[in-house]
């Protein structure tokens, strides 16, 4: 670390006393920090401004990416079939539910390869009320929509 000269005090002195930022890669002595530090933290440090950076980063809804592309429910059935379709190389509706739950524990298991897919389960519980519309919000049910939730929850006995 005789090279590595510290963010704050420009010396390169006392290299024992270093910490390297693992997002920035500057260093920085121990000493020079405010507060200082006492010691070397043991594991990864980021330094103030890389922290800060993220704390100034957008956050993400669910804690990855989300998609560009909106669907609407029919919409992302579509892709989704067609997306099976391609990816079992039949017609969608004669791929059996055992063929995709053997093939999904495969690539689970496998270490070299990998399928990219778009994931649909998370909704902003916030803005649609845990998955359903809520009172008070630009998604609240007509009295039409609201019957056919309605049914859609009897059992089937009733319907």
């Amino acid at each position: 670390m005789d090279s590595y000269v510290c963010r704050i005090c420009s010396r390169g002195d006392e290299d024992d006393r270093f910490l390297l930022c693992v997002g920035c890669n500057d260093n920085y002595h121990i000493f020079c920090l405010l507060p200082p530090l006492s010691e070397v933290p043991k594991g990864v440090w980021r330094c103030p401004k890389c922290i800060l950076a993220e704390c100034k980063r957008p956050l993400e809804a669910f804690g990855f990416e989300q998609a560009t592309q909106e669907y609407t429910l029919q919409s992302f059935g579509e892709m989704a079939d067609s997306f099976k379709a391609d990816y079992f190389n039949m017609p969608v509706h004669m791929v059996p539910t055992e063929v995709v739950e053997k093939e999904f524990w495969r690539l689970v298991s496998s270490i070299e390869e990998d399928v990219t897919v778009e994931y649909g389960a998370d909704i902003h519980s916030k803005e649609f009320g845990s998955g359903f519309p809520v009172n008070n919000s630009k998604w609240t049910l007509s009295p039409e929509e609201k019957v056919i939730c309605l049914i859609s929850t009897l059992p089937v006995s009733f319907i």
